[in-house]
C-alpha cells in the first residue's frame, strides 16, 4: 500500500472514529432524549465542515512536507555533485603530478 493511501486511510479512520465516539458519548450522556437528538443533529450538520477543514489542513501540511523534502534532496544533490567534481579535479591533479614525477625519474637515468 502506498504512503498516500495509508495517509488517506488514517484520515478517514480519524474522521469516522471521531464521529462514532461523539455519537456514543452523546447517547450515553445523562441528558433527555430530545436534547441528545438536538446535539446529535447539530454535530452531524457540522461534521462535513470539520472534515473539510481537517482534510485541507492535512493537504497543506503534506504539500509543505513535500516541498521541504524536495529542498533537502536538492541541497544533498548539490553537495554530492560538488564532491564528485572536487574528486575528479583531485584525481586529474594527482595524475598530472604522478606523470611529471615519472618523467623526472626517467630523465635522471
Amino acid at each position: 500500500m502506498s504512503k498516500i493511501n495509508q495517509q488517506n486511510n488514517l484520515i478517514a479512520g480519524l474522521v469516522i472514529g471521531s464521529a462514532i465516539g461523539t455519537l456514543t458519548g452523546l447517547f450515553l450522556a445523562t441528558r433527555g432524549n430530545k436534547n441528545t437528538r438536538v446535539i446529535v443533529r447539530k454535530s452531524l450538520e457540522a461534521l462535513p465542515e470539520l472534515t473539510e477543514d481537517f482534510v485541507s489542513t492535512a493537504q497543506r501540511r503534506g504539500k509543505k512536507w513535500s516541498r521541504l523534502a524536495t529542498e533537502k534532496f536538492n541541497q544533498s544533490l548539490t553537495r554530492v555533485q560538488k564532491a564528485i567534481a572536487t574528486g575528479i579535479e583531485a584525481s586529474k591533479l594527482e595524475a598530472k603530478s604522478g606523470q611529471s614525477l615519472t618523467d623526472n625519474q626517467s630523465e635522471s637515468f
